[in-house]
């Protein structure tokens, strides 16, 4: 079988230093890319030390077009995931 083609579960958000679990967007419940290079997503956290919700990055690009106050910003924050399979980052080739 060939590597590229095989099941994520697991991203690495990267500045979070964070491992998503089955992961998919919040909004779309569409999956996260399974490129090995990664795609940006968007996080929110509503509540200090609230709820975390993930998005891929076309839903991000969606919310961050509609938000309409500084207050509303400071919950969104632009970050990386990355594949990972069977728990180890994917090999470059």
């Amino acid at each position: 079988m060939d590597q590229n083609s095989s099941q994520v579960k697991d991203y690495l958000i990267v500045n979070r230093v964070q491992v998503l679990s089955d992961a998919c967007c919040s909004a779309c419940g569409g999956a996260f890319t399974a490129s090995p290079m990664g795609d940006k997503a968007m996080i929110a956290t509503v509540e200090e030390g609230g709820r975390t919700f993930f998005f891929c990055g076309g839903c991000g690009d969606n919310i961050n077009g509609r938000l309409e106050s500084d207050e509303a910003r400071r919950h969104y924050v632009w970050d990386w995931a990355i594949p990972l399979r069977n728990g180890h980052l994917p090999q470059q080739s």
